[in-house]
């Protein structure tokens, strides 16, 4: 009921606004694009308003795929409209293409970014002393219990967790840290502080199989904070994480992969050193200057020149 009582404010308030103005700027996760976000399409259509959808996750395809054929069918045919559609990774962009056989012209993979403010001109050089870190929603799909896991009976490593529990997994996830001394829950985080608290640890350890992971963004702050990074070989994670060169990958639900992984940064200063200095370099270009400024915009900016000749 409650997100019924949402989704009737937000289409209430979208119908009032949406001819006001000369454009629509969808951005919203794959449930929200296959339910209120079809609507507001079709209601921006109807306006003739051209709509551009930032797409967060990587599931929009599987969703429309679980409905009934007609269903599915109808969404497809909405997310047709769209002027342009901003999928998060380069494999999504072209799975939107292929299966939803969507215009290539229609569809740009519009990584995420961090801000400018984020990068520094150095970082911290420093030893693993396995004091490691988790940024993000806390659940399963995470890997939070997998690092749990890994961490049992190791006294010499401690990893705290910051981030949001969700209801499902919190009493499990509370009950298991505190039967041990090296896990810790630290809270939320503000999202302009997650640079300057990754930056205090020696690892940000993200061994998620959550089902739309993308480009995660806390994956580019470790980077920019100059903190290697441990996590799974899933889905577009390897397209920014190359294994050895920008961190480690490992399968997922490993507990002891992840733990072989840290005592390979404990045992290896080379490796460790490495991995930093070339993610660090390579976030770059995912700068807000770089992905916003030097591509998007001018994108938008020809897209509307062609549809205002």
């Amino acid at each position: 009921m409650r997100d019924l009582s949402r989704a009737v404010r937000i289409l209430s308030n979208a119908m009032v606004r949406i001819p006001r103005f000369d454009a629509v700027l969808l951005w919203a996760n794959s449930r929200f694009v296959c339910t209120v976000g079809l609507v507001i399409i079709v209601v921006s259509a109807f306006c003739r308003k051209p709509v551009i959808v930032k797409l967060f996750g990587t599931s929009l395809v599987e969703r429309i795929h679980r409905f009934r054929r007609l269903w599915q069918k109808l969404a497809v045919y909405v997310m047709r409209a769209p002027r342009c559609i901003l999928p998060q990774t380069k494999a999504f962009t072209d799975w939107l293409v292929k299966d939803l056989r969507l215009s290539p012209s229609q569809v740009r993979c519009f990584p995420n970014f961090i801000p400018d403010e984020a990068f520094h001109e150095q970082y911290a050089k420093k030893r693993f002393s396995g004091n490691c870190v988790f940024v993000g929603q806390v659940k399963k799909e995470k890997g939070v219990f997998d690092i749990i896991g890994a961490f049992k009976g190791r006294d010499e490593l401690r990893c705290d967790f910051y981030g949001g529990i969700v209801n499902r997994d919190r009493d499990s996830f509370l009950a298991e840290i505190a039967e041990s001394e090296n896990l810790c829950y630290r809270g939320v985080v503000a999202p302009e502080e997650v640079c300057d608290v990754m930056g205090r640890y020696d690892a940000l350890l993200l061994p998620t199989y959550h089902g739309g992971e993308g480009y995660p963004s806390v994956i580019l702050e470790a980077f920019a904070a100059g903190v290697p990074v441990v996590t799974t070989r899933w889905r577009s994670i390897p397209d920014i994480v190359e294994n050895d060169v920008r961190g480690i990958l490992v399968p997922i639900k490993s507990p002891e992969k992840i733990l072989s992984a840290l005592e390979r940064l404990a045992s290896d200063q080379g490796l460790y050193d490495r991995i930093v200095a070339n993610a660090f370099t390579f976030v770059r270009s995912y700068s807000e200057r770089e992905v916003v400024r030097n591509k998007l915009i001018p994108w938008i900016e020809e897209i509307w020149a062609e549809d205002t000749r």
